[in-house]
């Protein structure tokens, strides 16, 4: 990411072995190596998208490219949402807060292993990361053209960071060397935010 390059990931066949960790998990460890597989496998393509938007909205031409990318971001940040709220907001228990009731963006009450805090993490800045690039790239469409209305994410991303500042404390509450590559994850995802 630092280099704003492609993962190597991303190419076979690599890919192919992230996909094959994906089989049917027996225990809570080995589901958690499955969530964190599928996720992978979104990761080593967004920091190029992330990269092409960010091209786009430094040139100023705010064409049918960058109308193209950004509906590519939706897919994938809605793939990913989905994802998380049907796979891994079910392997996390939430505290319950005054009625509300949008689970993933609650605490954690207590996360069954460290890979759950990292899953959990990581997926919501990642979606933050995603959801910025969107809602800066829909208001610019807005102001262009007149046509698109602004996506507005704020409060959304507000719980999200709350979520992302628990899960990184759980897993520093377990071993501060496996926050260390947590930490560093999330200064690039930031570095790749469509400012």
């Amino acid at each position: 990411m630092n280099l704003r390059q492609p993962c190597f990931l991303a190419r076979s066949p690599w890919r192919e072995f992230l996909r094959e960790t994906e089989e049917t998990a027996l225990t809570p460890a080995s589901w958690a190596c499955v969530l964190r597989s599928k996720l992978c496998d979104w990761l080593v393509d967004i920091p190029v998208l992330l990269e092409e938007i960010t091209g786009i909205l430094r040139s100023g031409n705010y064409g049918m490219k960058l109308k193209r990318l950004v509906q590519r971001a939706m897919v994938i940040h809605d793939q990913i949402d989905g994802w998380y709220l049907a796979e891994v907001v079910p392997a996390v228990p939430y505290v319950q807060q005054h009625g509300d009731n949008s689970a993933p963006l609650r605490p954690s009450a207590e996360y069954s292993q460290p890979l759950m805090g990292v899953l959990d993490c990581v997926t919501n800045s990642t979606l933050i990361t995603l959801e910025d690039a969107i809602s800066t790239s829909v208001s610019l469409f807005s102001e262009s053209d007149g046509f698109h209305k602004s996506i507005d994410f704020s409060i959304t991303i507000s719980k999200r960071q709350q979520t992302i500042s628990n899960a990184l404390k759980y897993v520093r509450g377990y071993s501060l060397v496996a926050a260390k590559p947590l930490e560093f994850g999330l200064q690039q995802l930031r570095s790749l935010r469509a400012d």
